[in-house]
């Protein structure tokens, strides 16, 4: 599971900056993801798919 760079932060070779894939191979010492992401510093890419349902399709009735 990639993650994606939510805040700005630098790795003893490589600096990350918001919006970034970081593939799972990637060397991230002194940190590790879990600790990226407990910091909000990486998360979970933003899902492609919409969150709308079909009821956001109907008309309101007044």
């Amino acid at each position: 599971m990639s993650l994606t760079v939510k805040k700005p932060f630098t790795t003893a070779l490589q600096r990350f900056s918001v919006g970034d894939e970081i593939p799972d191979d990637t060397n991230l010492f002194p940190h590790t993801a879990e600790s990226l992401a407990e910091g909000g510093f990486a998360g979970k890419p933003p899902s492609s798919k919409s969150a709308k349902t079909k009821a956001d399709d109907k008309p309101t009735e007044d």
